[in-house]
């Protein structure tokens, strides 16, 4: 009988050993797919900040040269407008 008690406890305790060892197997594995998903969902989001700085990028450039446009206007109509206060003054 107790022999029968021994045999019982040694099967349970070598399962129980087995059976940590395959949840810890199938964990790892589980964690790694997530990490993984993580990692990815990380880098298309940076993908996604990068083409939006390039957009807005664009978009400076074209207001700086629209700006620079602007003041030129400014500038050439400045000067006509001396020249016309020259011809009425005289």
């Amino acid at each position: 009988m107790e022999s029968t008690v021994l045999i019982i406890g040694c099967i349970c305790t070598v399962l129980s050993i087995l059976f940590a060892i395959i949840t810890f197997v199938i964990n790892r594995n589980h964690d790694s797919s997530k990490h993984a998903r993580e990692t990815a969902s990380i880098s298309t989001d940076i993908v996604y900040i990068k083409d939006g700085i390039s957009e807005l990028k664009t978009l400076v450039n074209a207001q700086t040269k629209e700006q620079t446009q602007m003041k030129m206007s400014i500038a050439k109509l400045e000067a006509r407008v001396d020249d016309i206060e020259k011809r009425v003054n005289r």
